[in-house]
């Protein structure tokens, strides 16, 4: 019972997650989280499982890249490693196709085994950590495998406020776990194909400074007028200094 419960959990929550790489325009995690939490709704079972541990989902969802530090949560601290490395997983890994993909199905299935097993706060942040694997690959230059100011200006030049998944209707990835996760794997792909397309079609607005220009062409979508800015952790520190989240 708990094996099919848990299952149920992720294959329509990260159904919804998985899609939301292309909610209208790729954007700061927290705003790419918070999408899919209200497409999913108050009554979805990850929500119901989760309890108010699912509102830190919009913190968690940058875990990976807190990675080797110590984060402060009110008065208590945690090791961000604890929830990123794992047998199947025991190294960091880069963040951008094609590297990223190997993270996929060590974190769902581990992500899985929380939902389960653990408490509510371990589980929002292994679901985090699933969660910001799977927002980064629904960016252009991750997609496309583009690095240095390129891949800022791809990435940066969205507005927040644009994202939504106004209309979209979670679905059941599968009826098992590894029917679960062959569907998340399958979207995958498809988000990869979306993202790498649309890096394609913005890299010569890019390159040539154009950002009016670098619109998203999907129906719908559109480009905002304010760079995103890169979220500062003032509370997570990295071999004794302060760091900023990074890609």
């Amino acid at each position: 019972m708990k094996r099919a419960q848990g299952s149920k959990l992720l294959r329509v929550g990260l159904g919804c997650i998985a899609l939301s790489g292309a909610a209208r325009a790729w954007g700061p995690h927290p705003e790419i989280t918070q999408a899919a939490l209200d497409a999913l709704g108050p009554e979805a079972a990850l929500v119901q499982r989760l309890g108010d541990e699912s509102r830190s989902l919009r913190d968690y969802c940058w875990m990976p890249d807190w990675r080797r530090s110590l984060h402060r949560e009110q008065a208590a601290w945690f090791y961000t490693d604890d929830y990123l490395l794992l047998p199947a997983l025991p190294e960091h890994s880069d963040h951008m196709c094609p590297a990223v993909k190997r993270t996929y199905a060590p974190c769902f299935r581990r992500a899985l085994q929380a939902l389960r097993t653990e408490n509510g706060k371990n589980a929002s942040r292994w679901v985090g950590t699933l969660l910001h694997f799977t927002e980064d690959t629904g960016a252009p230059p991750h997609a496309g495998e583009i690095k240095g100011e390129l891949h800022g200006k791809l990435e940066n030049w969205v507005d927040a406020k644009a994202i939504h998944l106004a209309g979209y209707k979670p679905r059941v990835l599968g009826t098992t776990d590894d029917e679960a996760l062959a569907g998340y794997l399958q979207r995958m792909d498809g988000l990869i194909a979306f993202s790498r397309l649309r890096c394609e079609r913005a890299m010569p607005f890019a390159v040539s400074g154009d950002r009016a220009a670098a619109e998203p062409d999907h129906p719908g979508e559109r480009a905002g007028s304010r760079p995103r800015r890169r979220r500062s952790a003032p509370d997570t520190w990295r071999a004794g200094e302060k760091q900023s989240s990074r890609k």
